[in-house]
């Protein structure tokens, strides 16, 4: 495709909103369930200190065990509140992302389907599909991580933080460092591996096209003997594929190493300092099931932020080959100012029209034919417009 436009971050969001205008309200209701979701999961490590606290304080069982009873209960409502608004939120975020997915199939249909039979013509209608089923699929990933890892992600990250700052400062800022390296580190890798990223997308668009379009044409294929050489060119494009998916593998498991041994590294500081500080009655045996827990949930939310990047970059990718098609003006336009064409009568008139390739090869020369209303052909307008998608008329009276 020749002059592709360029394409940035904006330019897909704000094709993404233009699928999700019309649920816009639901779309705010979701985000509204799965904050508060992410907000009341955090009190359940703070009911099990309590519950861990009470166990080793020592003292009379029959009272205690009515306080553990207690507590037991609050964290079932907990997560009976947390039940609620994460099945509501799903609920309504399946009608929104169906909606939402097929309008975004619609817009770009109706705009790709108005381009002139040339861009057809340079472009496989394999790679085509593929460019619109990805498209919907990227904001499908987009919405997803949305919810399931960017909102949990930071509503962790500020509420541990509070958290674990006011049990002890020396803690909390041993978590913030790591919080701090474990993202800026997922956030330059992950930008650095965008370039292999759209190289992916490119050689599965590539796979696709070649597969459709041979199948498309396999009585030709078959016409002209030419089995060995489709054999050799789909072989040479899936090989490329699984070379450059395995090296995407490869780097992302780099990334992974990573962020595990960073995991490793800050549980063993923290339990190091919250020893020293049992050791010294400064906090209690609950401290530490309320540190595994956050430390647990933290790494996992940290683990996250790495999906979140790649998912991001990789929608980008997905989607981009699709907004370059949008972004692209129709080949054949109306002329500034011009009239509504209307019919008055079933008749087709040609006067003096010449058509060639390109203005230097000439096919049909001062064509001069007219069809009256109600003869053959004259119902027919798909001629006409097949003709005027196929070749532009350079001359005509």
């Amino acid at each position: 495709m020749k002059n592709v436009p360029k394409v940035s971050l904006t330019d897909v969001l704000g094709v993404f909103w233009k699928g999700l205008r019309p649920k816009k309200w639901s779309f705010f209701l979701t985000i509204i369930l799965f904050l508060a979701n992410s907000v009341i999961y955090l009190f359940v490590p703070l009911q099990y200190k309590k519950f861990f606290d009470l166990l080793s304080a020592g003292e009379d069982r029959t009272l205690v065990a009515q306080e553990l009873i207690h507590i037991i209960t609050l964290i079932a409502i907990i997560h009976s509140m947390v039940w609620v608004t994460f099945r509501s939120g799903m609920f309504v975020m399946s009608s929104i992302e169906a909606g939402a997915m097929a309008n975004l199939k619609q817009i770009s249909f109706n705009h790709m389907i108005d381009h002139s039979h040339s861009f057809f013509a340079n472009n496989f209608s394999g790679a085509l599909v593929q460019k619109v089923n990805r498209f919907s699929r990227a904001f499908e990933k987009l919405y997803d991580t949305l919810l399931f890892n960017l909102i949990p992600l930071v509503v962790n990250v500020i509420g541990i933080l509070l958290i674990i700052f006011l049990q002890k400062p020396e803690m909390g800022y041993v978590v913030l460092c790591w919080i701090l390296v474990a993202m800026i580190f997922s956030y330059i890798f992950s930008r650095w591996k965008l370039k292999y990223d759209l190289e992916a997308a490119s050689a599965d668009s590539a796979t696709t096209a070649r597969l459709a379009d041979t199948i498309s044409n396999q009585s030709t294929v078959s016409a002209f003997t030419g089995s060995s050489y489709e054999y050799d060119g789909f072989k040479l494009v899936t090989n490329n594929q699984a070379r450059i998916q395995n090296r995407n593998w490869n780097i992302g498991s780099v990334l992974d190493a990573v962020l595990s041994g960073l995991i490793f590294i800050v549980e063993f500081y923290l339990f190091y300092f919250a020893i020293k500080y049992w050791s010294r009655d400064l906090i209690s045996v609950g401290t530490f099931i309320l540190i595994q827990l956050y430390i647990l949930s933290l790494a996992h939310r940290l683990w996250d932020f790495n999906r979140i990047v790649r998912s991001i970059y990789e929608s980008f990718a997905d989607a981009k080959e699709m907004v370059e098609i949008l972004k692209l003006p129709h080949e054949i336009q109306d002329l500034p100012n011009s009239k509504t064409l209307k019919v008055e009568a079933g008749s087709i008139k040609f006067e003096d029209v010449s058509f060639g390739f390109n203005e230097d090869r000439s096919v049909l020369e001062n064509i001069n034919l007219n069809i009256g209303s109600g003869e053959s052909g004259s119902h027919r307008t798909i001629r006409g417009g097949k003709v005027h998608n196929s070749q532009t008329p350079y001359k005509s009276s």
